[in-house]
């Protein structure tokens, strides 16, 4: 499985949509493998959402992001897992551990009544054996956008 995170010294970035770097992840098994940084400033958003699902990324990681970017990620199959704060490796770590999303990696403020918990269906045990990209196509459809 491929994971992608905005990164902005050493965290998540606050916002996905003026992010300037991206690091992308494989997970095998219980280990997390780096595979490398794409620094992306001079990107512009609309083809940010093909250049991700180019690189193979099953599930995208990330603090706010807009609405629009938000539906043209989830067109190209990809988990997206939003509303998310804190250090990248304590980030994929709680992902492995199927702690997100959840109140302690929530950004302040996007945690509560309007964040079902059913958005827990994204996490690891939906995916994990499978691609995201299949899963997507099983209809699971609520990727925990707010």
């Amino acid at each position: 499985m491929r994971i992608a995170v905005p990164e902005f010294n050493g965290r998540v970035s606050p916002v996905f949509d003026s992010s300037r770097r991206l690091l992308l992840f494989e997970i095998d098994g219980k280990k997390i493998v780096p595979v490398s940084t794409i620094e992306w400033a001079d990107t512009p958003m609309a083809p940010r959402e093909k250049k991700i699902s180019s690189m193979g990324v099953d599930v995208l990681l990330c603090g706010g992001i807009s609405s629009w970017l938000s539906h043209k990620i989830e067109e190209e199959g990809i988990i997206l897992i939003p509303w998310v704060s804190g250090e990248i490796n304590e980030i994929i770590s709680a992902f492995l551990t199927d702690q997100l999303p959840g109140p302690g990696f929530s950004m302040p403020g996007c945690w509560g009544h309007d964040i079902p918990e059913r958005r827990g269906q994204h996490g690891k045990r939906k995916i994990m054996g499978k691609s995201a990209r299949s899963n997507s196509a099983e209809g699971i459809t609520d990727r925990g956008r707010r």
